[in-house]
This record gives C-alpha cells, sequence and structure tokens, in this order.
C-alpha cells in the first residue's frame, strides 16, 4: 500500500511504463478543483487557484468512498459563495445579483488583501505613516 508520500526513496511512488496502472482511491485524499476549459491542471481544494475571471472557470470534483467508480464520481461548477471564499472575502460579504452577475462582480474583484495591501502602501508614501494592517502581507 502507498500512501502518496514517499518514505526514504521517492522512486516508490512511480509505476514502470511495463506495469498496468494501479487504482487510485480517494482514501486520504481531498475534492480538486478542475478548470473545465483545457487549461491548467486539477489541483487539490486546499492549493491556491489562480485567477479567477469574469466566466465560470473551475469545478468541484469528488469521488465516493473506496475504489473510484466513474458513476460516483461528481462534477459540478464553484458557486458564488466558494468563489468568494478562494478570493479572502469575509464570510458575510454581500455581492447583489443573479447567480451570473455573481460570479462575474467576483471574476473582477480584487481579492481584499492583495486591495489592502496596494491601498496601504498609496496611503503610507503619501503620509509617510506605516499602517496597521488587516491581512499581512
Amino acid at each position: 500500500m502507498r500512501n502518496n508520500i514517499p518514505r526514504g526513496d521517492p522512486g516508490q511512488m512511480r509505476t514502470p511504463a511495463s506495469e498496468p496502472l494501479r487504482t487510485i482511491t480517494p482514501a486520504g485524499h481531498r475534492p480538486l478543483l478542475v478548470p473545465y476549459y483545457g487549461n491548467g491542471a486539477a489541483r487539490q481544494v486546499s492549493e491556491p487557484i489562480g485567477t479567477l475571471s469574469t466566466r465560470d472557470r473551475y469545478a468541484r470534483a469528488s469521488g465516493g468512498g473506496g475504489e473510484i467508480d466513474v458513476d460516483d464520481v461528481l462534477f459540478r461548477m464553484l458557486e458564488p459563495h466558494e468563489i468568494a471564499a478562494a478570493m479572502a472575502f469575509d464570510p458575510g460579504y454581500i455581492v447583489l445579483g443573479n447567480k451570473k452577475q455573481r460570479v462575474r462582480q467576483l471574476g473582477n474583484a480584487v481579492t481584499p488583501p492583495v486591495a489592502e495591501v496596494i491601498v496601504s502602501a498609496l496611503v503610507e508614501a503619501v503620509t509617510g505613516e506605516e499602517l496597521e494592517r488587516r491581512h499581512a502581507p
């Protein structure tokens, strides 16, 4: 059994081309974020997802327990509140409009930590005083 963590020789994580691919089970795996326009790679939900545009680009994929059966794989678009969370908006932040409009607004938004760093840097440059920041750089 491999636990996807090399202990000693990292070569143990490889499957030689002469052998059939091994079954991958979801035990210990998190759901994946999957880009569905062909560019990019699937990544775990705990990893940063990169730039979010004004259109839906990522889906959340997860499997059932045990060995993965294609019929058990779930695939759906991210909801606006999930996009907002990925961009570090506070959970109570409200974006108005229908679902498509909220996705578009979030895609056009600057994440709050980045906006804070930019505005703080400008204010500090003008006033010469260092500001206390909510989100540390």
